[in-house]
């Protein structure tokens, strides 16, 4: 049995964002990690003071809570931007303008 390499089909490229609709895009994702970072170390910080013993260095609950925060934030970041991409190229391909797109992306 043989294997048909088909190399005659061009690689499809995403189609590109238009630069005022990526920085809205940008914010929104950004806002979205923001939001997370804070309930996490407000979440984080309870339960810390639950689980933790009191004598714990709060340096050490500190550093615990922060990492844990970024950690989270960066993910509902990075969700967030291909989330958006994603909605943003199908509603350009049905040939919304930036403007519309925006809108309906609530941005």
């Amino acid at each position: 049995m043989s294997v048909i390499q088909c190399d005659y089909l061009p690689d499809r490229q995403p189609e590109p964002i238009p630069l005022p609709l990526a920085a809205r895009i940008a914010r929104a994702a950004a806002a979205e990690g923001e939001r997370i970072e804070r309930q996490t170390i407000g979440q984080a910080t309870r339960e810390a003071l639950e689980v933790l013993p009191p004598d714990t260095s709060p340096a050490l609950i500190a550093r615990l809570i922060a990492h844990r925060a970024v950690t989270l934030a960066d993910r509902a970041e990075d969700r967030a931007i291909e989330e958006l991409v994603t909605a943003a190229r199908r509603h350009l391909r049905t040939g919304l303008d930036v403007g519309e797109v925006a809108r309906l992306l609530g941005l």
